[in-house]
């Protein structure tokens, strides 16, 4: 696992065994400090408030589960919005104050409300996630929606071209983006899945990737498009889920080169571009900013 500065991107991997996993411990407002499961800690600064992100177990011989590995926890978020991704095993989260229960298998995205008390129990003797908590000092709508969907959600109607414009003024349209959540409890947090290339791989064709008035695009529907990252709209964490890339911070001459199952964290303010390296990408997203929406 490679980690970087404030500032810079920082490069981690799923399939790592990181030595520094430490109990997975927080305080619950209705009943104390608990700990559950294990915890680290991938990225922990942010241009604006708190956008940390890292992964979590639990399983056999990890605090707070059961002798099989099962777990049940408690839990409210009550650090921030949290969105997360399963990578292994299955589990079944209950809202507490509805009943209304979702079954979680790998690749299942939740976007859980900041105070929104849920039940997790944890079936499989294993089970692993990527986690980002956020918050703000910022108070947003008042949100108890539990947000689920999973990686592989290919409904059609819910892709839409992606445009955006960075701080340089210029304006981008570049693949596709199904937006899960586009709201958080605090500040501003818009979470979902991207894709670019010239199919999903079954033939569906995506959208094009289309130079704009002075964008730096190259090609359209192909492998070795360039793009901006999107620098002024706010702090960004990402899971790559499918393709390769090469990705260039110009401001500190770094460079790093990622492929499936990377997890990338851009902060607002550096010149990033990314280079596709093959035909079709997929990542989940998850961005921030402490500013609320007008």
């Amino acid at each position: 696992m490679v980690t970087s500065p404030f500032g810079k991107p920082v490069i981690g991997n799923r399939d790592a065994n990181p030595a520094h996993w430490a109990p997975g411990s927080w305080v619950e407002p209705a009943s104390g400090t608990q700990t559950k499961g294990e915890s680290v800690v991938i990225r922990e600064g942010s241009t604006t408030g708190l956008h940390r992100a890292g992964l979590w177990r639990s399983g056999i011989g990890v605090p707070g589960c059961e002798p099989d590995g099962s777990c049940r926890i408690d839990y409210s978020a009550p650090d921030g919005d949290e969105t997360l991704v399963v990578l292994d095993g299955e589990a079944r989260v209950t809202v507490t104050g509805t009943g209304e229960t979702h079954v979680l298998r790998p690749g299942s995205i939740v976007s859980h409300p900041k105070g929104l008390g849920l039940t997790w129990e944890i079936t499989s003797a294993a089970f692993r996630k990527f986690w980002v908590i956020w918050d703000s000092p910022d108070a947003a709508a008042a949100d108890d929606h539990l947000y689920v969907r999973h990686v592989d959600d290919d409904d059609p109607a819910s892709w839409e071209p992606y445009e955006w414009d960075d701080a340089d003024g210029r304006h981008w349209r570049c693949g596709e983006n199904l937006v899960m959540r586009s709201t958080g409890s605090t500040g501003s947090l818009k979470c979902g899945l991207w894709r670019s290339g010239p199919d999903t791989g079954d033939g569906t064709e995506l959208a094009a990737v289309t130079p704009e008035a002075g964008s730096v695009c190259e090609g359209s529907r192909c492998a070795g498009h360039t793009i901006s990252a999107s620098r002024g709209i706010g702090d960004e964490s990402m899971l790559l889920l499918n393709g390769r890339a090469h990705i260039v911070n110009h401001d500190s001459g770094e460079e790093f080169d990622v492929e499936p199952g990377d997890i990338i964290a851009q902060y607002m303010g550096p010149n990033i571009t990314w280079t596709s390296k093959s035909r079709y990408m997929k990542k989940f997203f998850i961005m921030t900013n402490a500013t609320v929406p007008a």
